[in-house]
């Protein structure tokens, strides 16, 4: 009797942050250089920059500076990450 484990992603995580994590109160956050680790629970680990998706909130108002989380979730798995608004950058 054969059994094949079947291989799934065991979890996510921010191998590399955006290139800038610092914004401008009316800034649209740019995630430009964001690497997330997928690994398997095979041990098997792939580098993405493309294909997750980002989740955040955008402060409602301008009492700066304020630290904001990221989420990003990929194939039901999610790590996170801070940027920043600021007065001015």
């Amino acid at each position: 009797m054969c059994t094949t484990e079947e291989d799934f992603i065991s979890e996510i995580s921010i191998l590399k942050e955006p290139n800038k994590t610092f914004f401008a109160y009316n800034e649209e956050p740019s995630f430009s250089g964001l690497k997330v680790l997928v690994t398997h629970n095979s041990g098997k680990t792939k580098t993405i920059t493309k294909g997750f998706e980002i989740n955040y909130t955008k402060p409602l108002s301008a009492n700066l500076p304020q630290n904001v989380k990221v989420t990003v979730s990929y194939e039901g798995k999610e790590a996170g990450f801070n940027i920043n608004y600021l007065d001015t950058v």
